[in-house]
């Protein structure tokens, strides 16, 4: 969601995008470790709902960047608040998994936890990117239809064209072909500048709502420690129709 509009829209270079990954992925790297260093005691539940908190709220400066065809400073802020979100989910969510199950599954459900990720990130991108998209359209469409600056030939003209996510200039490139005078065109471009903006907070707020959704799931995180005991009662559930295990004992000592 992020990477195509700064590139396509804001103009960023590789070396930006490579610097948008750190305050991304530092984040997420200090929270993910230091988090159960420091909190060794924290409730697991606790820290994940706080991270899906965090995460969701992480749109709302992102949001407040978009500025035409700029990405103002707060992209940073959200960024470095999405990175913290990633980073508290991650610092429990293997370990409540290998809490939930017994030993043999636990040692299986790293993989498990990172093909499920992987499975969910495409998902998420096709959802969002739909959302983005169609969004962009359906946005011009309407405000094309409002304005009366623009004329229905000109209107049905756009409409003919394939306006997806780019920057100004080639949107300009786009409807160069198109006659109609400057003020129209300056005017459409103002138009897809803003219906760009309003499509990508709706694919921000979607994107918000389904990392709230899981905080539907935390209800069924209900173990956060093994101490002795409860160790003690899995390992009898999990051997209970098996022969207990007897010693050698040398009858004639």
């Amino acid at each position: 969601l992020l990477s195509p509009y700064l590139q396509l829209v804001a103009g960023w270079s590789p070396v930006l995008m490579g610097v948008m990954a750190l305050a991304v992925g530092i984040p997420t790297f200090l929270f993910a470790l230091g988090v159960p260093k420091l909190l060794p005691n924290a409730n697991p539940r606790t820290i994940i709902q706080a991270g899906y908190g965090v995460m969701a709220f992480s749109f709302v400066p992102m949001g407040l960047a978009l500025h035409g065809s700029e990405a103002g400073p707060l992209m940073w802020v959200g960024l470095v608040i999405a990175g913290a979100g990633a980073g508290l989910v991650s610092a429990e969510a293997s370990s409540i998994v290998a809490l939930a199950v017994n030993e043999r599954d636990a040692a299986q459900s790293g993989g498990i936890q990172t093909t499920m990720r992987n499975v969910g990130q495409a998902i998420g991108v096709a959802a969002i990117g739909a959302v983005l998209l169609f969004g962009i359209t359906v946005n011009i469409d309407n405000a094309m239809a409002d304005n009366p600056t623009i004329t229905p030939e000109v209107r049905a003209a756009v409409a003919e064209r394939n306006i997806t996510l780019m920057g100004d200039a080639q949107f300009e490139a786009t409807i160069a072909d198109i006659p109609m005078d400057d003020a129209e065109k300056a005017e459409l471009v103002k138009l897809n500048s803003d219906a760009r903006i309003q499509s990508t907070i709706t694919a921000y707020v979607v994107s918000a709502v389904i990392i709230l959704l899981g905080l539907l799931t935390t209800r069924w995180i209900t173990i956060f420690k093994k101490d002795e005991d409860g160790k003690e009662e899995t390992i009898v559930e999990e051997t209970a129709g098996e022969q207990p295990f007897e010693p050698v004992v040398d009858r004639e000592m």
